[in-house]
């Protein structure tokens, strides 16, 4: 049974990130689609390369296809001179072969002929006549030309096993002409909303009630980091209705999200459904981070439970936080970057010690073109904190604050 001082020990944002780590969840099934629809999608199986590519050798310049040797000691007072023997169309195979003091006109992606091995830009010659061109400038062998294999070799592995498609990556593969692919299936997420004030959306309020809106905020969130949403509607504040709910989130599911429920009130009973729920039961309850201090991890037939707070702005951020690592380490994703922009504070955020803090930002340039963050200060059941945001700052741990002028990360929202 947790007590009042175990929540009062908060867990640091690192220790979380590890007890999340340590109770990884089963793969979840491959499935086979079709790569111009695999956007955002994550390798299940490393993905080989069929061919080289390119799989003949190409100039990457408009010019002549020569011998690099004809060309050497050319220059503007003692050019060489080459007969022009032929014209290579492009998509087509050259049948030329090159012999000693003979060229080809080539375009940028044309094919190399046979014996040529480099290329002239078409910049450093100039035609005599139709068949006999000047050279002002030496190449060397290889010069302007892609070499068969150069960007990828055959049966190099393209992709290992988590990683996430991208645009590029798409052009790739159907580039070798592979035009499926083995990924995971997105992983079910249950999303519980508890609470009596609460209404659906499409109900108009009467004093004293509120609007789900975490169900939606939380479901979008698990759609663009690659899971499957299941919600499971709005539970009043009654222990066997969120119990029955939650059990049957965990039997459909990979991972549950429960929110609001989770701070120490007698009507919050997040804590004792996920003890309920199976062994381990609580994980962590309480995180030094400001906003989500309230926040739970727990464990049930080897699935993860989050308990987030039920203020929008805290659950989207620990959201972020947590239950996205859950997210990636289901699908085996490699870690991501996240490269910051920088920018100058233009006011001090405040915060204590021993606790990490996000705060939102509004970016703006400055008349001198300077990026700057304004903290847009707000409290965490405020959802417009975010949407007038572009950006977190994150304040350590182990800082009592960041400071007006301060060169500071801002992590894109």
């Amino acid at each position: 049974m947790e007590t009042m001082s175990d929540f009062l020990k908060v867990t640091p944002i690192e220790k979380a990130l590890k007890i999340i780590d340590e109770h990884p969840s089963a793969l979840p099934p491959t499935v086979n689609v079709n790569t111009v629809d695999s956007i955002s999608r994550t390798i299940s199986k490393p993905i080989k390369s069929s061919s080289n590519l390119p799989n003949f050798e190409r100039s990457t310049m408009d010019g002549y296809a020569v011998r690099a040797s004809d060309t050497y000691g050319a220059s503007q007072s003692q050019p060489s001179y080459l007969h022009v023997v032929s014209e290579i169309k492009m998509g087509s195979t050259p049948n030329t072969r090159l012999n000693t003091g003979e060229a080809s006109r080539i375009f940028t992606g044309g094919m190399i002929p046979e014996s040529a091995d480099a290329v002239v830009m078409v910049e450093y010659t100039e035609l005599i006549d139709q068949s006999l061109i000047e050279i002002i400038k030496p190449v060397a062998p290889g010069e302007n030309i892609i070499k068969i294999g150069e960007d990828i070799k055959e049966n190099d592995i393209i992709f290992e096993v988590g990683h996430k498609i991208r645009p590029q990556d798409i052009g790739g593969l159907l580039a070798l002409g592979i035009t499926q692919i083995p990924v995971f299936q997105p992983p079910k997420i249950g999303v519980i909303s508890t609470g009596d004030e609460l209404i659906d959306p499409k109900t108009e309020p009467i004093k004293g009630q509120v609007r789900d809106i975490n169900s939606y905020t939380i479901s979008s969130l698990i759609q663009k980091h690659g899971g499957e949403p299941i919600i499971f509607g709005i539970n009043k504040d009654e222990f066997e209705i969120q119990f029955e709910t939650a059990k049957k989130a965990l039997s459909k599911c990979s991972i549950v999200v429960i929110s609001a429920g989770s701070s120490t009130s007698s009507r919050d009973l997040t804590s004792k459904v996920i003890s309920n729920l199976g062994k381990p039961g609580i994980l962590m309850h309480g995180l030094a981070h400001k906003p989500g201090k309230p926040s739970i991890i727990g464990s049930a037939r080897d699935k993860l439970i989050f308990g987030l707070p039920g203020n929008p702005v805290s659950a989207m951020i620990i959201f972020q936080l947590l239950v996205k690592k859950a997210i990636n380490n289901i699908l085996r994703r490699t870690q991501e970057i996240i490269n910051p922009s920088k920018a100058i504070l233009t006011t001090d955020i405040p915060s204590i010690n021993g606790r990490e803090e996000h705060v939102p930002v509004k970016l703006f340039n400055s008349q001198s073109g300077t990026l700057m963050a304004q903290p847009v200060f707000g409290k965490s059941n405020l959802i417009y904190t975010l949407i007038r945001s572009d950006g977190i700052v994150v304040v350590p741990i182990n800082k009592s604050g960041v400071y007006s002028g301060d060169l500071v990360d801002v992590f894109i929202n």
